[in-house]
């Protein structure tokens, strides 16, 4: 159902805050005025906001990994790189 419905073009009135955000997006959809409003709310404060688009774009922390090698990596340069590397 959401895949039906997000991409689909919405009317905002009533949303001023999302209106002001979109005003030089022309007609947005559903699933553009739903990011707008997490926005806005995170914007007010809104932990919950705040995380929920964090997360979204891969910034939460404990989603990142980190390490290490301790063996050897060997890169090799296809023939056109080898040209212009040097």
């Amino acid at each position: 159902m959401f895949s039906s419905l997000l991409p689909q073009s919405v009317d905002l009135e009533g949303t001023e805050e999302i209106a002001a955000l979109a005003q030089d997006m022309g007609e947005i959809t559903a699933q553009d005025a739903m990011a707008m409003a997490l926005i806005c709310k995170a914007m007010k404060g809104d932990i919950a906001a705040f995380t929920a688009i964090r997360d979204t774009i891969g910034e939460n922390p404990a989603q990142k990994v980190e390490g290490s090698m301790d063996s050897q990596v060997t890169l090799s340069l296809s023939e056109e790189l080898k040209d212009f590397a040097q």
